[in-house]
């Protein structure tokens, strides 16, 4: 075989694997970071996670309940997340961290079931360059019908 017909063949090969790659990433984003929800529950403000626990209402009337401890939210040190439900059966609970003022980049904490209705998990939030910043936690809800989230949102200080 000729080095032209390997280099061919050599390149069709790579522009094959990238053409897979490309397929898989497009099936994880889709799959694991975006979500079709159905439901959303509306931000509800105003309600300090430093203050208290925050409570979120979904349309048909199920609520989740989102607390965060200790309560300064410090960064670089766990945090204890714990999410009640009303209402709702959840398979698994799962809270993105999205920074509002900075893209912090994926961060996600999976939470256990620890009693029915009743969730708890650990995360540490990430430093930022960013004296003050703005976050939203999103809590994200498997059923059997489909992923419910509920926003919440705090902000931290370095």
């Amino acid at each position: 075989m000729s080095d032209t017909k390997k280099s061919t063949n050599f390149l069709t090969i790579i522009a094959l694997l990238v053409f897979a790659c490309g397929i898989a990433a497009s099936y994880f984003y889709k799959k694991f970071l975006v979500s079709n929800y159905i439901a959303e529950a509306s931000l509800q403000e105003p309600c300090d996670l430093r203050q208290d626990s925050c409570i979120n209402v979904f349309p048909n009337g199920e609520s989740v309940t989102f607390s965060l401890n200790p309560k300064d939210i410090p960064i670089l040190t766990p945090l204890t997340l714990h999410v009640e439900t009303k209402g709702i059966t959840a398979s698994s609970v799962k809270v993105d961290f999205v920074g509002l003022n900075m893209d912090m980049g994926f961060n996600r904490s999976e939470l256990k079931l620890e009693t029915p209705n009743s969730y708890s998990g650990k995360f540490t939030i990430p430093i930022c360059v960013n004296t003050r910043m703005e976050w939203e936690a999103q809590v994200k809800l498997e059923t059997e019908k489909g992923v419910m989230m509920a926003p919440f949102r705090f902000y931290t200080v370095r």
